[in-house]
């Protein structure tokens, strides 16, 4: 039996995303062999070769053509030279002098960057984006139907996807598809479509959808009741909890031709083992643009052991109310022992927050292991954080830790059941030095708009970081509009907080539509409008202003702060994307 784990189409390809556990037990069975390809990488190879213009005008007749390349020349467009240099910037993104030299870097960017802008320009249909992969223009993301029919059609995306599909293993029995945004669930369903019409017998699983903000799991009632998913996938599994027992055992019946369809549970497979009893295997070697792969993985399985930020959907996706323990870190050693022996040495944990115990006892177990590895975190702010305690996870390769400041005004963190006593200003900072302190690169997020905030505390917070971390090298940032997300505290009892949902076309929406009680309106839309001075502010005080970027510097910044790359340079000893403020000759560089 054959199975076929495949990566959709979407954001920019720079991290391996570690599958999870069901890759264990099946990789272990003499008679399965699971494979994995890169949809996602083949397609990027595919928007930066002569063969997406081939897809661009391979509707139109003849006449329309000669018309487009017309329209294209007169408006100074070379696709042959800007296809070439965004090529050679893919190829230059492989190697790791790319990113010992930052002018090397930046050229690579830039050049990417122009020819994604020359792709938007040059049609209609679609806007790609490094940061969120394409957008179809004039889809309504929030309804399933829509995605089906447009799945089904013939598009410009089909046309990429189908180049892209040409090197992508055949014969296989079982295909396992993972959707991480409204984006890539749109290309999973047109790879599933697409491998269909190739092998008809084929059984298309979804087998995750939820990551970050995005989720299906609180619509799966309206999505089973409507259908439409089941016209494209065999089976959609419906708990990431139970996703590494399910996967297995839908593989032994499969392979046992007995068929099974819908959504699913573990509970219809009493036969499954835990996924736990399975030995530890390393996450396939997927192809990224990046000079070494970083591994996107968990310490845990379970939820975020705080779960109470009123505006966070991440916990949606689980069942399990239980938070991470000591006994699941020899595991997770286990797991991570095998990736390192596989050739992972830079990893980054996607735990919502790693608690300062938790922190403790994993370095630790490290340590006591020997192992050798660089690795990233987030943590939550708590007082019990130590010098000493960032000191011993720095001598465990820990290299970046991101927290959620969000805000630092204690009337915000409390509307945000963030605050803790004892955490005020000065903690934070104290807190924020001893992590700098340690050698560890610092990722702070700030929300602008929640409901109730005031541009005085926006700009209070924004100042807060300036002040305590301008001259941290290593320190990035983001500045997050306010999201009304579904299954969180505020959605659960808007009303509490001042907002007003408004009602959104669609059974699958992954945010939505808000106004806001009376009170708190002029003040919260006044915070959320001072966003592009605030992060202007924040640029212009960590240096970023004076790199000659332009429009390209937000996509540097993605990449750097929120994407893969930022775990290459972050864990150079010499980094040279560090801050550029603090000192004179650091400004001038």
């Amino acid at each position: 039996m054959r199975i076929l784990r495949i990566l959709p189409p979407g954001r920019f390809p720079t991290v391996v995303h570690d599958p999870g556990r069901w890759l264990d037990r099946l990789a272990t069975d003499p008679g399965i062999e699971v494979l994995s390809y890169s949809l996602n990488h083949a397609w990027w190879r595919v928007l930066c070769s002569p063969a997406v213009w081939k897809a661009v005008l391979a509707p139109l007749s003849a006449t329309q053509r000669l018309r487009r390349r017309l329209e294209w020349s007169a408006a100074d467009f070379e696709a042959k030279a800007g296809t070439k240099a965004a090529a050679e910037a893919l190829a230059n993104f492989y190697r790791p002098e790319t990113y010992a030299n930052r002018e090397a870097y930046f050229t690579a960017v830039m050049a990417l960057a122009r020819h994604v802008e020359a792709l938007n320009g040059a049609q209609d249909e679609l806007t790609f984006s490094l940061q969120h992969g394409v957008l179809a223009h004039g889809l309504n993301y929030r309804a399933s139907a829509e995605l089906v029919r447009y799945a089904n059609r013939d598009t410009l995306l089909a046309r990429s996807m189908v180049a892209a599909l040409e090197d992508c293993p055949e014969a296989v029995d079982l295909l396992c598809l993972s959707a991480n945004s409204p984006f890539d669930f749109l290309t999973a369903l047109i790879a599933a479509r697409l491998l269909r019409e190739r092998h008809p017998r084929l059984h298309i699983c979804l087998t995750d959808h939820g990551y970050e903000n995005f989720s299906l799991q609180p619509h799966l009632d309206r999505l089973r009741q409507a259908g439409t998913l089941d016209t494209i996938f065999d089976t959609v599994i419906e708990s990431r909890d139970e996703r590494d027992v399910i996967l297995p055992a839908l593989a032994q019946r499969i392979a046992a031709q007995k068929p099974i369809r819908g959504f699913l549970r573990k509970t219809e497979f009493p036969e499954a083992p835990a996924a736990s009893s399975a030995q530890a295997l390393p996450a396939p070697l997927v192809p990224t643009f990046s000079s070494e792969p970083v591994l996107w993985t968990r310490i845990s399985q379970r939820r975020c052991y705080w779960s109470r930020c009123t505006f966070c959907t991440q916990n949606s996706k689980y069942d399990d109310p239980r938070v991470p323990t000591k006994s699941e870190i020899a595991g997770a050693l286990d797991r991570i022992q095998a990736q390192i022996t596989a050739g992972y040495r830079n990893l980054h944990f996607s735990d919502e927050a790693v608690s300062p115990a938790l922190l403790r006892l994993f370095s630790e177990g490290i340590l006591e292991r020997g192992l050798s590895f660089r690795w990233g975190c987030r943590c939550k702010l708590d007082p019990s954080q130590t010098p000493e305690l960032f000191r011993l996870a720095r001598e465990a390769g820990c290299y970046e830790i991101i927290f959620g400041l969000e805000s630092i005004s204690p009337r915000v963190q409390k509307l945000m059941d963030k605050h803790v006593e004892g955490l005020d200003q000065e903690r934070i900072a104290e807190i924020f030095g001893a992590v700098h302190g340690a050698g560890i690169a610092l990722f702070i997020n700030l929300i602008a708009g929640f409901p109730g905030d005031t541009p005085e505390e926006t700009t209070a917070s924004v100042a807060f970081l300036i002040d305590t971390c301008q001259n941290f090298e290593n320190t990035t940032y983001v500045l997050n509009p306010f999201g009304l997300f579904p299954a969180t505290p505020i959605m659960d009892n808007p009303a509490a907080f001042g907002v007003v949902p408004i009602e959104a076309a669609g059974d699958m929406v992954s945010a939505y539509g808000y106004d806001l009680d009376p009170k708190i309106r002029d003040a919260t839309l006044a915070a959320a409008a001072a966003m592009p001075e605030m992060k202007a502010r924040l640029n212009a005080a960590f240096g970023w202003d004076r790199l000659g970027l332009g429009a390209t510097l937000e996509t540097v910044q993605a990449l750097y702060f929120e994407m893969g790359h930022g775990a290459l340079f972050k864990a150079m000893p010499h980094n040279p994307l560090a801050n550029f403020a603090g000192r004179p000759d650091r400004r001038a560089s």
